[in-house]
């Protein structure tokens, strides 16, 4: 899993998926690292990458999986989606909430949302993406991409490439010509990613974050039905959660293919299973 990434495990080729999830975990089971041979997968949608047939015949070549922990992420159905659904699927009370904060953020100026694709993708989208995602508290905590130079020329040099193949998309709120919300979010064939968001914070009693994914969500079915699925990159219990309502499981644990590195993955997964009920005790 990259610094950045909200998934781990492999990225495969639809259409040579089986043939390179076997011949991966072949070639693992033979390589030469010393006596500890296990591969640690962290955020790894298990079920969609390995079929049943699959994880029976790792099995029995000696690779075994043990799970140390299970998560939800909200995803959404593009293709599914319609203009209601913010309003449908928050509670009445909050929806009214966003729609006054919405009418109150329009009566200081122009109010826009705008999808950019591709072609539309300039220089100044990239930077005011920058800007609002390392604005927030990501800056202080010296995550976001403008910590770092070599992160700034990774997004920038992955942006170039993908928008070429309509592999990238933003999602902008815009007041007055001024972006106060940006998303950027990848494209995978018919399958989206929610990356990485900001949103300014001399507006922050109007939510501009939160409006912008409300009228992403509205837009959906007139600009993005071609996707079938959508990773919203979230973390369990997070907002994204009321707005997108499905749900992928992601798991966390360890390939092992040898005894001894089985033994000790299980022991160590005792030891924490321990420790959290000794935690939750405590709470």
């Amino acid at each position: 899993r990259s610094p950045h990434g909200f998934l781990g495990g492999l990225l495969l080729r639809a259409s040579c998926h089986d043939v390179a999830v076997e011949r991966f975990f072949a070639d693992f089971v033979q390589c030469d690292v010393g006596p500890w041979r296990a591969l640690t997968v962290s955020d790894f949608p298990l079920r969609r990458l390995l079929t049943k047939r699959q994880q029976e015949g790792l099995e029995s070549n000696g690779i075994r999986w043990i799970q140390s922990d299970r998560t939800q992420r909200a995803t959404i159905r593009p293709c599914e989606a319609h203009p209601n659904w913010p309003r449908e699927l928050l509670s009445s009370r909050t929806a009214k909430t966003y729609a006054r904060r919405e009418k109150k953020l329009a009566a200081i100026g122009t109010l826009e949302h705008r999808l950019v694709f591709s072609d539309g993708i300039s220089d100044s989208v990239i930077d005011s993406f920058l800007k609002l995602e390392h604005t927030n508290f990501r800056k202080d905590a010296g995550t976001s991409l403008m910590s770092h130079d070599s992160h700034v020329r990774f997004f920038r040099e992955m942006v170039d490439s993908l928008r070429a193949r309509n592999g990238v998309f933003f999602s902008e709120l815009v007041s007055d010509g001024r972006v106060i919300a940006s998303t950027c979010n990848l494209v995978s064939g018919t399958s989206g990613f929610a990356f990485k968001l900001g949103w300014d914070p001399d507006f922050a009693d109007y939510s501009p974050g939160v409006q912008n994914e409300l009228a992403l969500v509205a837009a959906m079915q007139a600009e993005l039905s071609h996707l079938e699925h959508m990773d919203s990159g979230a973390a369990q219990g997070s907002f994204m959660e009321r707005l997108w309502p499905d749900r992928d499981e992601l798991v966390e644990g360890v390939f092992t293919c040898d005894r001894l590195a089985h033994w000790t993955a299980r022991a160590i997964r005792s030891v924490a299973d321990v420790r959290n009920r000794w935690r939750r005790g405590l709470g």
